[in-house]
């Protein structure tokens, strides 16, 4: 899913993300920045407990400590950070060459991974469906 193709395309730069020629600022987005950086990465994808280690920093040992209530909150948090940053890398290359080419966030249900994007073609009939997880 997350080819060379893209990963020429789509590239961390410091506190920046660039798709092609554009910048996308993510120098006041610290947690969305983190995630980016760690799907830019890795191209075999992420779970959410990876992600969620990543993010919040938990070591294996804490997480087995870590009441449910605990994990409840960073689950959720997690899935409002991604949807959120989804909606923000979407909402900034609104109007560019890139607004319809490139879906964030990519969920694949068979492995239950996460990618950071996949270029797709926008007549696509299934265009919309690997953003749903």
């Amino acid at each position: 899913m997350f080819d060379y193709e893209i990963k020429k395309t789509i590239r961390v730069q410091h506190k920046n993300l660039r798709v092609g020629d554009f910048i996308i600022p993510l120098h006041c987005k610290k947690r969305t920045l983190e995630l980016v950086k760690y799907l830019a990465n890795t191209s075999r994808g992420a779970s959410r407990s990876e992600l969620r280690k990543h993010i919040y920093g938990k070591s294996q040992a804490d997480l087995a400590n870590m009441s449910e209530r605990l994990i409840e909150c960073q689950e959720m948090s997690l899935s409002k950070l991604i949807s959120r940053s989804r909606k923000y890398l979407k909402l900034s290359l609104q109007g560019t060459e890139w607004e319809k080419t490139i879906e964030w966030f990519v969920y694949d249900d068979i492995q239950k991974i996460w990618f950071l994007s996949n270029l797709v073609e926008h007549n696509s009939p299934n265009h919309m469906e690997s953003l749903r997880a």
